[in-house]
């Protein structure tokens, strides 16, 4: 059985995996540094600020994904959605 952070681990690797031709290597490796030491957290919250503020096509797959990791790591849903919104 996975554990809570291979499940959150293994979610994010798809998403990056769905964004990738959207994402630089250094954006990439900069998502990669925060999940290596385990801030799940700031990792998405990285994916997203670089999405909204480099204005990344992001197809519905990817958002319902993003907010599946925003539910499952009880975040705050608004926010996330408010950064998606404004771009």
């Amino acid at each position: 059985m996975s554990t809570y952070f291979e499940i959150v681990e293994g979610k994010i690797s798809e998403l990056v995996v769905t964004l990738s031709s959207e994402f630089t290597q250094d954006e990439k490796q900069e998502i990669a540094r925060f999940v290596d030491v385990g801030e799940y957290g700031l990792a998405l919250e990285t994916l997203v600020d670089i999405v909204a503020e480099e204005n990344k096509n992001v197809t519905g797959s990817s958002t319902l994904l993003i907010f599946e990791l925003v539910d499952l790591m009880k975040l705050n849903r608004s926010a996330f959605s408010g950064k998606l919104k404004s771009r």
